[in-house]
């Protein structure tokens, strides 16, 4: 059996990239934070395949 590191290091890349989903949880965020509220966003690999980097582009986007 495989060591699960380089199972995760044949998915270097996003497999599904959701741009609606991004631009709905930055929306979110800045909504959140702008009402003097904390916000959290939770990211598992299912939904773009790859979840650092999507908390990467969420970030970047943030960040605009």
């Amino acid at each position: 059996m495989k060591p699960l590191r380089s199972e995760l290091s044949r998915i270097p890349r996003l497999w599904r990239n959701s741009h609606r989903c991004r631009r709905e949880t930055v929306q979110l965020v800045r909504q959140a934070v702008s009402e003097g509220r904390r916000a959290y966003v939770l990211v598992n690999n299912r939904s773009e395949g790859n979840a650092p980097l999507t908390v990467q582009a969420l970030s970047e986007m943030l960040l605009k």
